[in-house]
């Protein structure tokens, strides 16, 4: 059987590098394509985006560049790329093109559940750092590291100002296509919260839990590859 591309979307402050220890597992089936936003990694010379619509058409662009029009995808989203692969695959849709199989999406609530009272880019640079700390995303010797702070800040600044300006439009029609969600057991987004992704297609959407915090995907990697390898094998038999 040929291996099935799935597309990777990076969480905020991610690149392509991000998702290094789940990608080198090896895979009979899966294709692991990480896509990546303009002013990191690979793309660290161009400039950084903070509108969602631009992160999303640029994601869009790569995808649509990348694929074989004539074999199954798939594509994945943790935290923020959750929202943005998501994004991308009704960008596909509206343009008519052949869909995703499934969606995996990890780490993030449904796209229509509103969660940061105050938005990001007013907090000062403490009240951000405490923020994102909370999702558990920067170990002690990063923080404590002023050099590669000063250089990660305006990477997370940039993703959480796009995140906090989108608009969920209430008037779409959901997608066709079936999602699984999981969500950490230890992080700060309720099964309520996650639940909302089942508004989100008419195809059927699973949702659960695993134990760890924002970035449970890291300890769970077997698990992980083997819901998206029988997901799939699933929809092509």
């Amino acid at each position: 059987m040929k291996k099935m591309k799935v597309f990777w979307f990076p969480f905020a402050g991610g690149n392509k590098y991000s998702y290094r220890p789940i990608i080198n597992v090896p895979s009979i089936l899966l294709d692991m394509v990480v896509l990546e936003s303009p002013g990191r990694g690979a793309r660290m010379n161009e400039p950084l985006l903070t509108s969602l619509d631009e992160i999303v058409e640029d994601g869009y662009n790569q995808l649509v560049a990348k694929l074989d029009w004539d074999q199954p995808y798939a594509i994945y989203g943790h935290s923020m790329g959750a929202t943005v692969g998501y994004l991308v695959a009704r960008k596909i849709a509206e343009a008519c093109l052949p869909q995703p199989l499934h969606l995996f999406f990890t780490g993030r609530p449904g796209p229509s559940v509103c969660r940061n009272a105050v938005p990001s880019y007013l907090l000062n640079d403490t009240e951000f750092v405490e923020r994102v700390q909370c999702l558990g995303g920067l170990p002690d010797e990063i923080l404590n590291d002023k050099d590669v702070m000063d250089f990660y800040m305006p990477i997370l600044k940039a993703d959480f100002h796009a995140l906090d300006r989108f608009v969920y439009p209430s008037d779409q029609t959901p997608l066709d296509i079936p999602i699984d969600v999981v969500i950490g057991m230890n992080e700060d987004i309720t099964m309520e919260q996650a639940l909302a992704w089942k508004t989100e297609s008419t195809a059927p959407v699973i949702v659960r839990q695993l134990p760890g915090d924002h970035f449970f995907i890291y300890q769970h990697t077997a698990y992980l590859l083997k819901m998206m390898t029988s997901r799939l094998v699933a929809l092509t038999v």
